[in-house]
């Protein structure tokens, strides 16, 4: 389910990040966790 189904409050760069952690295959979500906190940096 999509995040801002579930959560439309939340921005959707933020839902963007979010998804691509929760990804089903894991080559599609980031490649290291150093790669996802760059992705949430901006959110901090």
């Amino acid at each position: 389910m999509p995040v801002r189904k579930r959560r439309p409050d939340i921005p959707a760069a933020l839902a963007a990040v979010l998804q691509k952690c929760l990804a089903r295959d894991p080559k599609d979500r980031y490649p290291t966790a150093s790669a996802m906190r760059q992705a949430l940096r901006p959110f901090c």
